[in-house]
Order: C-alpha cells, then structure tokens, then sequence
C-alpha cells in the first residue's frame, strides 16, 4: 500500500510566483519566490504543511507570526505578509541572499575574528532591541 504524498505549494499564492526551494526546517519549507507586480522584488516563503503540525507546533507557528508582526530591526527578519489555504499556512519574510547565519558559517568553516565581531555586534543590537520591545 503506498503512503499518501504531502500536497506540494501551488506555483503561485496570492501575489507570489514560488520560485525553487531553498530550505526546510522542524515543520516548514522555505522557497525563494517573486512579487507578481515586478517579478524583481525576491521574498522567502515559508510553506507550513497544515496536517503536520500539532497543537504545540500551531501554538509555536501563531507566536512566531505575532512576534515576527511586530517586530522592525535591521538584523531581524522582516515579515512582509502571511496566509493560508486548505493545506498551507504560508509566511512571506523578508528574502535574504546570503541565507542564514548558520548556512554562512558552514560553507566558510570557519570566520575570522573581524567577522565575528560584526555577527556579534549584530546580534546583541537585535537582542537589546528585542528586551527593550519585552519580547
């Protein structure tokens, strides 16, 4: 008996052309997609299966959104727009050409000093901002 196939995100939600996938994470797919109005501007779409998510990852998802709504940092992920279908929650962020920091560590191995400074000057500037906003 074969196993039923997750549904896969439509080419196109709302003012979004879904472009390739660029990464996936504990519930969530991200894609790189496109503003239909110019089909310039990029953003990242993380495509949230709805059937695999259990009441704490829903829970988790809602805080994400909320927290992500209200906050506007430059070393914060800005999100630009989020909604659903029968299979999807979708959350449109900010697209970021570099990727994550993560994602930048590895492929280099390793940073020179100069460089962590700037990530932690960074870091500690969204975090200040994040305590002073009680998040």
């Amino acid at each position: 008996m074969a196993g039923k196939s997750n549904p896969t995100p439509p080419l196109k939600v709302a003012n979004y052309i879904i472009g390739d996938k660029i990464g996936s994470g504990g519930y969530a797919d991200v894609y790189k997609a496109y503003k239909t109005a110019d089909r310039k501007e990029c953003v990242a779409i993380k495509a949230v299966l709805r059937s695999t998510l259990s009441s704490g990852s829903t829970d988790n998802l809602i805080t994400e959104i909320r927290l992500l709504k209200q906050l506007n940092h430059d070393h914060i992920v800005q999100l630009e727009d989020f909604m659903c279908d029968e299979n999807y929650i979708y959350i449109v962020m900010e697209y970021c050409s570099g990727g994550d920091l993560s994602h930048f560590i590895k492929l280099r191995h390793r940073l020179s000093e100069s460089a962590c400074q700037r990530f932690l000057q960074q870091l500690a500037s969204a975090l200040k901002y994040m305590r002073e906003e009680n998040v």
